[in-house]
């Protein structure tokens, strides 16, 4: 009986492998597709303390020039998720380069739960200020991401600094293309100026603030 078992299991083995090469073949080109980061720093920053920086997906890449011009780093990347937003900031920790204030603008690729959230907050610290934008959904409404978001806001009234969006660009159909989520240079232009409205929390304690 032990050569039959040790048959079946090679040949167990061996489907697995296929399986995983299989999913890494049409995985990987998706990936390629999602595209590389997109950043920026604004121009003629002498403040001792760092920019305020917006992590973002493919819905804020028109967004990242006029981010910097908001006197904020953009970075932004195709098919990000919030697990990748929570390990860039996690390597800005490491090399102690994160800012003070640190806005998340994602969730256009996943779900935003209150774990997530709860888990940026530790992450960021009690030292600094985490701004959450509301994500728009496809054809332009809301789902349970913008509740989690909204109730942050409300339960760490301090730490969590809200950026609705979704309330804010609603009846502007021009700032937005056929999807109603991915945004034209237009709406780029003003969701930078809608989030640069976080600029009064980019210094640390007792540093001047951003005008």
């Amino acid at each position: 009986m032990v050569a039959p078992v040790a048959s079946r299991l090679a040949q167990c083995r061996r489907a697995i492998l296929l399986a995983a090469l299989a999913f890494a073949a049409i995985a990987a080109p998706a990936q390629a597709d999602c595209g590389g980061v997109v950043a920026s720093y604004p121009h003629g920053w002498h403040r001792t303390y760092r920019p305020p920086l917006v992590i973002g997906d493919s819905t804020m890449i028109f967004a990242v020039p006029y981010l910097a011009r908001q006197k904020m780093q953009g970075n932004a990347r195709g098919c990000r998720q919030w697990s990748e937003g929570l390990d860039l900031i996690r390597s800005r920790k490491h090399s102690h380069s994160l800012p003070h204030l640190v806005v998340m603008a994602l969730g256009a690729n996943w779900v935003i739960t209150r774990a997530d959230i709860e888990r940026a907050v530790r992450l960021v610290g009690p030292g600094h200020v985490l701004g959450i934008v509301v994500p728009r959904e496809e054809g332009g409404g809301t789902s349970s991401d913008a509740y989690n978001v909204r109730q942050a806001g409300e339960r760490h009234r301090k730490r969590v600094k809200v950026v609705d969006w979704p309330r804010y660009s609603s009846g502007h159909d021009n700032w937005f293309s056929g999807d109603g989520l991915h945004m034209t240079y237009t709406g780029a232009a003003a969701y930078a100026r809608y989030i640069g409205r976080l600029k009064r929390f980019a210094a640390p304690p007792g540093r001047q603030p951003l005008t």
